[in-house]
């Protein structure tokens, strides 16, 4: 039996990945934004509110990236890994997948795309050892004023 889908919308939760039906199937499965444009920009920053729960390795589960000359194939472009935030103790800004309560990933830097057009991509992996389900919402891409 095939999965139906991976990601699925709601009001409540944003979008939400999961490759978990009566077991853990293994998955490579991308949602991209619609072009952001960042020509005019002079210290974009990026956040989202994200929850994360079982899975194996967050940091191979759940990349957020960014391309440049993404047009509709995200096998056929270029993907830059955006780092995700750590704290003053050097803890990442991360959910632990304990809980389904979310947490804001903090500003993380889009400065390197300044006068560019960009896709945001997220890219949800599974596999037959963990299929974690990852929610993400809330997204901003803003200009920073410092």
């Amino acid at each position: 039996d095939a999965l139906p889908y991976v990601w699925s919308f709601s009001n409540n939760y944003g979008m939400k990945a999961s490759a978990y039906k009566g077991g853990n199937y293994p998955s490579l499965s991308w949602v991209v934004t619609p072009s952001i444009d960042l020509r005019y920009a002079k210290n974009p920053k990026f956040s989202f509110d994200q929850a994360r729960k079982y899975g194996v390795d967050f940091f191979k589960e759940c990349l957020v990236m960014v391309s440049t000359d993404y047009v509709g194939d995200v096998t056929k472009c270029h993907w830059d890994t955006i780092p995700y935030n750590q704290d003053e103790q050097g803890n990442f800004l991360v959910p632990d997948g304990s809980s389904w309560n979310f947490m804001n990933t903090g500003e993380m830097d889009l400065s390197k795309y300044v006068g560019k057009k960009i896709h945001i991509g997220f890219q949800y992996t599974s596999s037959i050892e963990g299929s974690a389900t990852w929610e993400f919402k809330n997204l901003l891409v803003r200009e920073s004023a410092e």
